[in-house]
């Protein structure tokens, strides 16, 4: 003789039933129930500068407020007039400390226009490397004329890419600078100002500030969950998939 099936001891049909509810929408769920529990916070920091960097003067920036400078602008300034000959030589250069680096191309530091993605795939060159030279020269033959090269000629106003670290873990950020040049050839920079990625190996949109770069994630109801399936797509209404 067959047995009827036995129902746990002491719980109502009600109750044995949301149980089972709950269950079948922890299994809907799967995968997404591990999202809920790693949340993830990208964040951009942006700093207003609005510093000049004119001849003969340097200038160290601290990328994330650490009071160490990571990248250090140059920009140097001579000239020398004669009765037969005069000449005048100015450059504006950026080096990066220790690891760090610089998007680069063509071997010098690239001048980015804004929305320009920097991230892991970008060229980033370390050391220091000039991004504008002028020269200027009258009474030496061979090398007279006016010459002015590099990405970041008089009129510029750009954006460099920026890599360095934190903890040891690569990070990617921007500098805006716009640079100008005065009747004598001296450089006249002005670091507009600067941000980076909180979240280590995150590519960087150039001139980027905020925006939805900023993920909230709520953790589900055990309501939402009693809903099977519907409940991912409640949670992410709510902020889950931003």
């Amino acid at each position: 003789m067959k047995r009827a099936p036995m129902k746990p001891s002491g719980l109502s049909e009600s109750l044995h039933r949301r149980l089972n509810s709950y269950a079948l929408a922890a299994s809907a769920a799967g995968v997404g129930l591990l999202v809920l529990t790693q949340p993830t916070e990208a964040k951009i920091i942006y700093s207003h500068d609005n510093v000049k960097i004119g001849p003969n003067t340097t200038y160290g920036l601290e990328i994330n407020h650490d009071v160490v400078t990571v990248f250090s602008f140059s920009n140097v300034f001579s000239e020398a007039f004669k009765p037969e000959s005069d000449w005048a030589f100015a450059e504006l250069a950026v080096t990066a400390g220790a690891a760090n680096g610089v998007l680069t191309r063509a071997a010098r530091p690239a001048r980015l226009n804004k929305n320009a993605r920097i991230g892991p795939k970008g060229k980033f060159g370390t050391g220091k490397g000039w991004m504008y030279r002028y020269y200027y020269a009258n009474g030496y033959t061979r090398n007279d004329g006016t010459r002015n090269s590099g990405s970041w000629i008089n009129g510029s106003d750009g954006y460099l890419g920026l890599k360095f670290f934190i903890h040891g873990k690569a990070h990617y950020g921007w500098a805006r600078l716009s640079v100008s040049k005065g009747e004598q050839g001296q450089i006249t920079a002005t670091l507009i100002g600067h941000a980076y990625e909180t979240i280590a190996n995150r590519a960087i949109i150039a001139g980027k500030t905020k925006g939805a770069d900023v993920v909230t994630v709520q953790p589900a109801s055990l309501g939402h969950l009693a809903h099977g399936a519907s409940a991912i797509s409640a949670w992410r209404s709510t902020g889950g998939n931003q």
